[in-house]
């Protein structure tokens, strides 16, 4: 079955994914992301769904920043020592 596999169609898809760079959940580029395979499995026949949600993303590092003062460097401290204690 391995042999079957088409190296360049994977890699066309592949690319494909990368160019939207990073994705972390949540953001544009993982929407895009999504859209992109919804669509792409909708010209290969394929009955596809696309199911809306919602995610609440909260950025630590604002939040210490803001709310305790904390600098990078403290924080770069604390992962280290989190690092450290594993």
């Amino acid at each position: 079955m391995i042999n079957k596999i088409n190296e360049s169609i994977v890699y066309y898809y592949l690319k494909n994914l990368v160019d939207y760079g990073t994705r972390y959940t949540g953001t544009l580029n993982c929407y895009l992301a999504g859209e992109y395979i919804f669509e792409e499995f909708k010209k290969m026949g394929l009955e596809v769904k696309f199911e809306n949600w919602y995610i609440i993303v909260i950025n630590v590092e604002i939040l210490l920043q803001l709310y305790l003062g904390w600098t990078q460097q403290v924080m770069l401290n604390l992962f280290f020592v989190l690092i450290m204690i594993q």
